[in-house]
């Protein structure tokens, strides 16, 4: 139940191909030039079920240095959200 879904981020290099340029044209084309290297990172997230035992509380005890009471927030995957899990996991691997 619910959905997922991948995120992923530029190759690497992409910064020494920008370096430099102002306008998009030449960013554009410095990438064209460059051969590499080339890499990106992929994540996944997935959606989870609300659960009577998954919430956001004032901590009983932790403070900050003004007094204020910290968040404490205990969150528990059900069988559900393990599912959705081992899915992103099978799913990057066939990419």
């Amino acid at each position: 139940m619910r959905g997922y879904g991948f995120q992923v981020a530029p190759r690497a290099g992409i910064g020494a191909a920008a370096r430099g340029t102002l306008v998009w044209r030449e960013f554009k084309n410095a990438l064209l030039k460059s051969l590499g290297p080339w890499g990106f990172g992929m994540g996944g997230w997935g959606e989870c079920l609300p659960r009577h035992d998954n919430y956001v509380a004032l901590h009983p005890t932790l403070k900050d240095k003004w007094g204020i009471s910290g968040a404490a927030h205990p969150m528990h995957l059900g069988p559900n959200e393990l599912a959705i899990l081992k899915d992103i996991q099978g799913q990057q691997r066939r990419s």
